[in-house]
């Protein structure tokens, strides 16, 4: 398939394979263009949808119980205040939430929740990446606490995050401007 044609081309029709023969996968053949806007009033049903379904495998593992959707619904009506957040858009389509909290001291990311479906995009690590950049022109560190269960520790620990800390469910980790080239 000659190059100057894929722009009109459907993905559906788009060869899975790089010009060199190598094989690639469709997810890396669709350009993801992440941006995030302020939540809203409006936001609420997309935000506890997604936070019921991204926290639901780790939460189960990490504190079973058969009150989940109590319990999410619990914890979701505590912390939801439009303010606070910003939506995550992948191709201006919602993909997630993000609250950031920037303190004189550090900058704390209470929540960064990524839809299942658009997990593994790469979407988790370009925020965390315009949160370092933030963080070495303020020369301030990156504070965050992860369920013990939760799979984005390991995104966290290859961005450079280190533990710093434990309670009963989480770890404490931060990112120190510098501590990763």
């Amino acid at each position: 398939m000659e190059s100057e044609n894929i722009a009109h081309t459907p993905i559906s029709d788009i060869e899975n394979h790089a010009p060199d023969g190598e094989n690639i996968s469709r997810v890396e053949a669709i350009e993801h263009l992440i941006t995030k806007r302020e939540a809203t009033p409006d936001d609420r049903d997309f935000a506890f949808a997604t936070h019921y379904s991204a926290y639901k495998d780790v939460m189960t593992r990490q504190v079973p119980t058969a009150n989940y959707d109590k319990l999410q619904a619990y914890y979701f009506a505590k912390i939801w205040v439009p303010e606070r957040f910003k939506v995550i858009l992948d191709n201006e389509s919602p993909c997630g939430l993000l609250w950031v909290e920037d303190m004189s001291d550090c900058i704390f990311i209470h929540e960064l929740v990524v839809t299942p479906e658009s997990q593994g995009l790469g979407i988790g690590t370009k925020i965390i990446n315009e949160t370092i950049q933030e963080s070495q022109i303020r020369n301030v560190p990156i504070k965050l606490d992860v369920l013990k269960e939760n799979k984005a520790r390991g995104l966290y620990e290859r961005i450079g995050f280190v533990i710093t800390g434990e309670s009963d469910i989480h770890f404490h980790m931060q990112y120190t401007p510098d501590s990763k080239e």
